[in-house]
């Protein structure tokens, strides 16, 4: 399944979550059908979810964001998928979440740190926006970072399944293997002919 296929999925079931959220209690104009109803959502509790769901949903398109948090699944020793398809995927998914957010909740139910949260998140997504058309135009590496930077820095702070050969390789990584990000199939290439699809060290 693509990155933009789990992305759309994955906006479908928030956009879903928000308005089931958020249901107007007027709505029910039968008093006593209102009466014997389950209660209606409390806006803060259901706001609360739908952030929390907007979590998940970013870590599922992000196995490296997991490592950080300290989450071992089946993603764990994946790279992100650092192609433009998975970008636009990230963006959709932000930008679905954000008219969602707009749609479905009001900030005058909201408490005031509530209110804040939707109003930074709808500030971030419009920002995003923004900026998603100039992608391609920053630098591929500095003086301080870069691929040349952080995959070596990955493997030795977060991720515990790196073999040690990578390990006593570090200070000539960025020189002797120049990892290079193949957009294509998300391996890190290395001179020589060796990539790997994964951080743990596995691959052809």
């Amino acid at each position: 399944m693509s990155q933009l296929h789990i992305a759309a999925i994955l906006s479908t079931a928030l956009a879903a979550l928000a308005v089931a959220g958020c249901t107007p209690a007027a709505s029910r104009t039968d008093v006593a059908t209102a009466a014997s109803a389950p209660a209606a959502p409390v806006p803060g509790a259901a706001l609360a979810d739908f952030f929390r769901k907007y979590d998940e949903a970013q870590l599922s398109l992000s196995p490296q964001d997991k490592a950080y948090r300290g989450i071992s699944d089946d993603d764990y020793g994946r790279w992100n998928d650092v192609g433009d398809e998975a970008e636009v995927a990230r963006h959709m998914l932000q930008q679905a979440s954000a008219a969602a957010l707009r749609d479905s909740f009001d900030p005058a139910a909201l408490s005031e740190d509530e209110a804040l949260s939707v109003e930074l998140f709808l500030a971030q997504a419009a920002r995003g926006d923004r900026l998603f058309r100039f992608r391609r135009l920053g630098y591929v590496f500095d003086q301080m970072s870069g691929a040349h930077s952080r995959l070596p820095a990955f493997l030795i702070n977060i991720n515990r399944d790196v073999v040690f050969r990578q390990i006593y390789n570090y200070p000539c990584f960025p020189f002797c293997s120049a990892a290079k990000i193949d957009t294509n199939n998300t391996s890190v290439k290395l001179w020589g002919g060796h990539s790997s699809t994964t951080s743990d060290g596995s691959g052809t």
